[in-house]
Order: C-alpha cells, then sequence, then structure tokens
C-alpha cells in the first residue's frame, strides 16, 4: 500500500517553544470539551485511517481483557458527545462524521469503532498492580514503535529504551496517572523530525532520518482523560504533520538548535 501524502499548511502549536525550564512529563490542565481536536485534514487522515484499519488491523488493533469495559465506556461518551460538536450527526447507532462518511458502531469492537469516529489514536491505560499498564490501542499513526511490543507493559516498559524516561520520572508520571481527575483532563506534545512524511510509521519503517531531501516536522498533542466509572485512563494522540519550510523563521531556528537534523544536509 502506498502511503498517501497528509500535510497540514500549518502547525496549531510548536511545543518546543515553551520548554523554557519544563519538566517533564509537561501536562498542563486542560477544559473536558477540549480532549479531542479536529482540523482541516480530517477526511483525508480519517480515510488512510480507515483503509490501515481494513487492511493492517492486526498491526494497528490491540486489546486484553482488562480493555473491553473501558473501550465500551469511551464508545459510549463519544456516542454522547460527538453529536454535539459541529459537523456530527446521529443516527442510532450510526454516526455521521463531518466528512460524510456513517460509522455503523454496532458491527465493530467498541476500540474500533471509537477510533473510525475522531482523528486521535487511542491507548487504554488500566491500574495494575502497583502501576498503570497498557492495555489496549488503536495506534493507526505511531512514532516509531509497534502497539503488539508496547500491549501489557507498565509505563516504564511503554518508554524503553528512552534514555530520558528514567525511574524517577517514570515515578512522576505514575502519580500523575494516580492523580487524575475525571473532570480534568492532561495534555501535553512532543515533536519529532523526519524525511519520511508517513503518518504510519511503526518501529520496523525505514529510518525515520535519511541523508538529503526535504525534512517534516511531526508534533503529537496528546491528551489524558480518566473516564467516570472503569477509571481507564485514555491517551489520546493528535497527530500533526507539516514541511520544515513551512514553520516560521522563529520556530526554524529554535526547533533547529533542538533538533539539528531539521536543517537539510
Amino acid at each position: 500500500m502506498d502511503a498517501p501524502l497528509i500535510l497540514h499548511d500549518r502547525l496549531p502549536l510548536h511545543p518546543w517553544m515553551r520548554m523554557g525550564g519544563a519538566r517533564l512529563p509537561g501536562l498542563s490542565p486542560i477544559k473536558t470539551d477540549d480532549w479531542l481536536c479536529r482540523d482541516e485534514i480530517f477526511g483525508a487522515q480519517m480515510a488512510y485511517r480507515d483503509v490501515l484499519v481494513r487492511e493492517r488491523r492486526s498491526e494497528v488493533y490491540a486489546m486484553l481483557p482488562e480493555a473491553e469495559a473501558g473501550a465500551r465506556e469511551l464508545l459510549s461518551i463519544l456516542m454522547e458527545e460527538l453529536p454535539l460538536r459541529a459537523g456530527y450527526n446521529r443516527e442510532g447507532t450510526q454516526i455521521i462524521r463531518p466528512d460524510g462518511v456513517t460509522v455503523e458502531t454496532s458491527g465493530l469492537p467498541p476500540l474500533l469503532a471509537a477510533g473510525r469516529l475522531v482523528q486521535e489514536d487511542f491507548a487504554l491505560m488500566a491500574k495494575t498492580g502497583d502501576g498503570h499498564t497498557l492495555v489496549g490501542g488503536l495506534i493507526c499513526f505511531p512514532a516509531n514503535w509497534n502497539l503488539a511490543d508496547k500491549l501489557g507493559k507498565s509505563l516504564g516498559g511503554l518508554h524503553r529504551p528512552v534514555e530520558v524516561f528514567d525511574a524517577e520520572l517514570t515515578a512522576r508520571t505514575e502519580r500523575v496517572f494516580e492523580n487524575l481527575r475525571v473532570e480534568t483532563p492532561l495534555e501535553r506534545a512532543n515533536f519529532l523530525v523526519y524525511t519520511n512524511p508517513d503518518l504510519h510509521q511503526p518501529a520496523r519503517s525505514p529510518k525515520r532520518l535519511t541523508q538529503g531531501g526535504p525534512r517534516f516536522v511531526r508534533v503529537e498533542r496528546q491528551s489524558l482523560r480518566r473516564l467516570p466509572e472503569t477509571g481507564v485512563i485514555v491517551f489520546a494522540i493528535h497527530t500533526y504533520l507539516v514541511r520544515a519550510s513551512a514553520l516560521d523563521a522563529e520556530s526554524f531556528t529554535t526547533l533547529a538548535a533542538l533538533r539539528p537534523e531539521l536543517v537539510e544536509v
């Protein structure tokens, strides 16, 4: 399958511009209404997601039994909330998306149905033992990792071999998860530089950076929301991708200082 080139004209957020003194994991509170986003490439991104769900389902979707109740609750919340947002309509168990596509939610596993309604990827984190574990996910647009490799792992295991994610940061993140309130979702964002602009970047993908060629900046806006009934934490990931040339001069210069690979050689 040839990957479509799906790019934003601009980035709505530049996380590297507000890094000064920020402590990881860099989470900030948001309103519940803001935990999901829809942008100008909704139709193209959702069409690609539908193809990945259809053709690579075993790669982008995985569930443990502990995730089933949370997945059902997530879908139920989306079925109630999305019709209140511009562009969505509900007819019984069907949701008509802003791109005109009708999703029959009753014919799909709940997490697959949820993921076909919005641009975000979803990872479900549940409390198991002394910490939170990845128990399910629909990850169509991974950034150099495989869902199958991470399923069932704790916060520390999820971030190996990321050097900065040491025992202290793992414990700090676990405390954030433990104290996350239903009424106060949180958000953070990360950023990466790529030469391969495919949104679907599992760990087995060609090296994300090769010599020469245009550079692309990928920003993942990540939000965390605790579900009120099951207590499962939904980790929602909205992926933005632009050409490096679309950045303004200040943003480009600041990012190049942090990521020298941004500059073409």
